[in-house]
């Protein structure tokens, strides 16, 4: 229920036009009559007459302060511009946060007034602003209607859909946001996943042979271990996809209709494809396995199809309505090239190279001759297994019982092969390439099953014997490698110890290089400027910026057209995300501000320090560490005296 008063029904009467008194008669009292009428007649509580009237407190005691029948009920959605104390007047009809800019300057206000009070030594004071931040923070908590701001803000971003981030809120809600709570959520999906894979297994009749190597490839698969560990949607998209393709194998296999089976499946294909566009191409993979094999299911599936069409319908109008902002689709996915030979053999690399996945560019695309040993003891069986089952096929023997009228080893063929060419297709077809290993995470389950299928019925048995047993010493080594080797940090997770260690000495007011010591009051001030020449590392500056003592204390700005600077457009900020603002060399001014960046090392005849030191700037604090054979830099500079 609303705590804002509604309007009498007098007022409503009147607005509808014609014998608003004759209507007001015969109409039954607005719940504000009734709220006054109850403590004219004597009824003095607040909480009594909420409960008889059915209305919030906070309303009733609005409703009576408006009326100048009540003085001294405050709770969290009293107004501000009723008086408390002595220190309201100072707060009151001056915060809000109907909007960022508002936001900020109630922030400002509330800290600029707590400073002065803690300067008089005025603790109540202090208290009221203490008090008034916490009701401005709960109202804005309370208040808003967040799931909509989740719905437009993903829809803004154009390329993902939001079931994820609806989860990952639930999932925060619950458990909060340290950095282990939200790497559990993927984790737990990606071991989730499990499940429906023994099941597809099953449903296909592999046998446990090539369902436990299935099991051991997947478990020692790099690129499984990365995404599982990454706070993103590619987990739930395995998990979706198994489940997906388990509920369609034992629809193949059933004789009646299966009512039931074709609304789970679609169920499930709206889940999958509210996770990531990539459900699509599973979607379309089943109706051409249909259309192929058993066309009997082809008219329940088509009106499953349509169901999921018409209920996505919704977030592709929402996605529409949000392209016209920023740059289009081209900001998001405009540094993607579009496919060729090489992309296709990194794609089953990665799906054979066990415990090892690129953590970032910097890093090589293979390692341990992952490579050549997975062509070698995964490739090889899988090609033996095709070749034999299209030799049976000619000479009209069955190769392994199947889904329905289908094998095993086409349906898994199938759902490898077809989703990496329709991926493959559209980014040659569509105006920007849509190529993504990591998008097609859901053709590694069927390629893992099809790898274990085929170790299992390598032949002669000396032959799988001595392919297990190097398969096995190839696992244990990398393995062990990769226990005993020290990965370097990416350069990208050293903003957040330099922010926090800058952001604490401005607080505290650190020495400059001249050995004075500045007490900066940010609240009074104004925020300080934390300018980067990288959208990512201005997200990661914000991120570390806004959490703690230092939230709202700091403003980040990301600085586009450097001379000198390059950037990796496959990192940009969100669309509708107003954390961190934008602008170009020229806001590079000013008494004193931050700057990050990374180089090999300090050179002042280089960019962008050269700009720097030309505007007449020096270096008054620097903070910085080394990564990846880059040096980060966060430096406090100040104007130069003349």
């Amino acid at each position: 229920m609303s705590s804002k008063p509604k309007k009498s029904q007098k007022s409503q009467g009147a607005a509808g036009g014609a014998q608003p008194s004759a209507r007001r008669s015969q109409a039954k009292p607005s719940r504000k009559d009734q709220i006054i009428s109850l403590f004219l007649s004597g009824l003095g509580e607040i909480e009594d007459i909420a409960v008889i009237t059915g209305a919030r407190p906070s309303y009733v005691g609005t409703v009576l302060q408006e009326a100048g029948l009540h003085q001294g009920y405050f709770d969290l959605y009293t107004s501000t511009g009723v008086p408390q104390n002595i220190y309201s007047k100072f707060f009151a009809n001056k915060l809000g946060f109907k909007d960022v800019e508002t936001a900020a300057a109630s922030v400002e206000l509330i800290d600029r007034l707590y400073r002065q009070f803690e300067f008089a030594g005025d603790r109540a004071g202090q208290h009221h602003a203490l008090q008034m931040a916490l009701t401005m923070f709960d109202r804005a908590r309370w208040t808003g209607n967040a799931w909509a701001d989740l719905w437009s803000f993903v829809a803004a971003d154009l390329i993902h859909p939001p079931l994820f981030y609806a989860l990952l809120k639930l999932w925060v809600a619950l458990g909060g946001e340290s950095l282990t709570w939200l790497r559990l959520f993927p984790a737990l999906a990606s071991i989730a996943a499990v499940a429906p894979l023994l099941l597809l297994a099953r449903e296909l009749r592999l046998g446990a042979r090539a369902t436990r190597l299935a099991l051991l490839l997947a478990a020692a698969n790099g690129y499984l271990i990365k995404y599982a560990q990454e706070v993103r949607m590619y987990g739930l998209l395995l998990l979706l996809t198994l489940t997906s393709l388990w509920l369609f194998a034992r629809l193949l296999n059933r004789a009646d209709a299966a009512r039931g089976l074709v609304f789970a499946l679609a169920l499930v294909n709206l889940l999958l494809v509210y996770t990531h566009y990539y459900g699509w191409l599973v979607v379309a993979c089943e109706v051409v396995f249909i259309l192929l094999k058993d066309r009997r299911r082809l008219t329940p599936l088509l009106l499953a199809a349509g169901g999921l069409v018409l209920a996505y319908a919704p977030w592709a109008l929402a996605c529409a309505r949000a392209s016209g902002g920023g740059g289009g689709l081209a900001q998001n996915i405009g540094w993607i090239t579009r496919p060729g030979a090489r992309e296709l053999v990194h794609l089953f690399a990665l799906f054979n190279e066990p415990f090892y996945s690129r953590q970032s560019s910097a890093d090589p695309v293979y390692a341990r001759g992952g490579a050549p040993l997975g062509l070698l003891l995964v490739g090889v069986p899988i090609a033996v297994l095709l070749v034999g089952a299209l030799r049976g096929r000619r000479a009209g023997a069955g190769d392994v019982g199947g889904a329905g009228r289908s094998d095993a080893v086409a349906f898994l063929l199938l759902f490898t092969s077809l989703p990496v060419a329709l991926a493959f297709a559209a980014s040659y077809a569509l105006p920007q390439s849509v190529w993504g290993t990591r998008h097609l995470v859901v053709a590694y389950a069927p390629y893992a099953l099809l790898a274990g299928l085929a170790l299992a019925r390598l032949r002669p048995h000396c032959w799988r014997g001595a392919a297990l047993v190097l398969l096995c010493c190839w696992l244990a080594a990398t393995a062990a490698l990769t226990l005993v080797g020290r990965n370097a940090a990416p350069v990208w997770c050293a903003w957040e110890g330099l922010a926090s260690s800058a952001a604490r000495d401005e607080l505290r007011g650190a020495p400059d290089a001249g050995g004075t010591t500045v007490a900066v009051d940010v609240g009074a001030s104004g925020a300080p400027n934390v300018y980067a020449f990288e959208d990512l590392v201005a997200y990661h500056l914000w991120f570390a910026l806004e959490r703690g003592e230092t939230a709202g204390r700091f403003r980040v700005v990301s600085v586009k057209g450097a001379p000198g600077v390059t950037e990796d457009p496959a990192y940009f900020l969100p669309r509708a995300f107003d954390g961190v603002s934008v602008t170009n060399t020229e806001a590079l001014r000013g008494e004193r501000f931050w700057l990050a960046f990374r180089d090999a090392g300090w050179d002042e005849t280089r960019q962008p320090l050269k700009l720097i030191r030309e505007r007449g700037y020096r270096a008054a604090r620097v903070y910085e560490t080394t990564a990846q054979g880059q040096r980060a830099f966060l430096v406090l500079f100040e104007r130069a005296a003349e």
